[in-house]
Order: C-alpha cells, then structure tokens, then sequence
C-alpha cells in the first residue's frame, strides 16, 4: 500500500482550533521573505466580503456607536485573555484539588493535527495545500478627534 493511500483526507480537512492557519504561517514567512509587503501596509480593498457601500439603514452615528462598543468590548476581551493566560501559567504547575472555594480539575489534553508535517507530507506527495478563506479581518482604533465620514458613498 503507498503512503499517499494511507492518508485518509479527513486529516487535511481538520483545522485545529488556537493555532495559527497554514495560510496565516505562509502569509508570515512571505513578510517575513520579503516578498509580501509588511502587516502595517494592508489595505481595505474591496473584495473577499470587504463592505464598499454604508448601507441605507445605517447612519455615521449608528456605525460610531456600534464601533465604540466593540472597541470597548474588545479591550475587556483582551485584557481578560492576558489574565486567563497568566493564571494558567501558575496554574499549570499545580496538582488537582480544592484550594479555598475553588476546585482544580486537569482533563486529558486533544489531539492535535502537526501542520507542518502534514504540509511536508503533502507537498512530498505532489499535492496541493487545502485552504479556505476566513471572513475579513476587522481593525477598530479610537481616534484622538472625529475625522469626517469616510466611507464610499
């Protein structure tokens, strides 16, 4: 039996979740090469499901408002993570048990696909790399002092 037979597809399908996409590694390593512009330089192009239009229904106002709450939210959401890794980083030394209120349970960890030895085998075997586009990337920052409305009309 060859190995390209013993491979089932399923394998390649499967993406783990928390671990960067094989597109994300091959976009880093092109930066990374020189031959992909730097992160910073991205543009919104139209494209991929990037809006072009304001829809009718929205005003500038709605969409400031909409844009204050996630930036809000998000920076609650990213401090929180900093928090939640840096517990587990003490947590992870400690033994399961009670300690205080608080109850400690370890679980058997999943397994996970090893991307680059997949792509390795893949490429090895003549095949080409599955991917799938993710939805657009959104970045939110808050400005000093409100600029005009700038959006495609």
């Amino acid at each position: 039996m060859s190995v390209r037979q013993e491979i089932p597809l399923s394998i390649v399908a499967t993406a783990p979740t928390r671990r960067p996409s094989l597109r994300a590694l091959l976009r880093e390593a092109g930066r990374w090469m020189g031959l992909l512009p730097p992160a910073h330089a991205d543009t919104d192009e139209p494209g991929d499901g990037i809006p072009t239009v304001l829809p009718t229904d929205l005003t500038v106002a709605a969409v400031e408002a909409q844009l204050a709450e996630y930036f809000a939210a998000k920076e609650i959401v990213d401090a929180a993570a900093k928090r939640v890794k840096a517990a587990r980083a003490v947590l992870a030394r400690v033994p399961a048990g009670t300690y205080g209120r608080f109850r400690l349970r370890w679980g058997r960890g999943r397994d996970q696909m090893d991307q680059p030895t997949v792509r390795d085998l893949l490429t090895k075997l003549g095949h080409t790399i599955p991917t799938s586009r993710t939805s657009p990337v959104i970045g939110v920052e808050c400005v000093a002092a409100p600029e005009p409305a700038a959006h495609a009309a």
